[in-house]
């Protein structure tokens, strides 16, 4: 259902000239294709799926459908994804407060959000040395335009709330 016959040669080089994460890759694959004329029924969707071997074993799976830049659209989850695995230090060890925030303005980068700077201030920087103060100006301006993330950080039950939680009360 290709437009034209070139577009698998454009996506296997796309491909192959893209460097990083394979979601990146598959991204610039999908770009080509499209820019080699894509499906001839227009566009309407695009998808990454990655699985580990076994059955239901997804690491990725993200869809878009029934959308006029689906790969516009898929790029931004991917950009979520991407921005997440560069902020979990769950399995190193403490990384320092400069790191921390490095990453995060990386993580910024491709994708910023409230959500993600929530949970940076409060659990990415929790123990890290000097960072409450850091985590405190992350989340004061998100306080001042939706509450109800106040609100929220004094539902939560983790330790590195507790600072924060006195220093934003109810």
């Amino acid at each position: 259902m290709m437009r034209d016959e070139g577009v698998p040669a454009a996506m296997s080089a796309a491909f192959e000239a893209a460097t990083g994460h394979l979601a990146v890759r598959i991204m610039a694959a999908l770009d080509a294709a499209q820019a080699a004329g894509g499906d001839i029924r227009g566009r309407q969707s695009a998808a990454i799926l990655v699985r580990r071997p076994g059955p239901f074993d997804y690491t990725w799976d993200l869809r878009i459908d029934n959308d006029a830049n689906p790969n516009a659209r898929l790029r931004e989850l991917v950009n979520i994804r991407l921005a997440a695995a560069i902020l979990d230090h769950r399995a190193e060890d403490a990384p320092t407060l400069d790191v921390l925030l490095a990453d995060f303005e990386t993580a910024n980068r491709l994708h910023a959000s409230d959500e993600q700077t929530f949970w940076f201030a409060v659990q990415g920087l929790s123990g890290a040395a000097g960072a409450t103060d850091r985590a405190a100006a992350l989340l004061a301006p998100i306080f001042d335009r939706a509450p109800q993330w106040k609100d929220l950080l004094h539902r939560i039950d983790i330790g590195g709330a507790a600072p924060l939680q006195q220093r934003f009360p109810r």
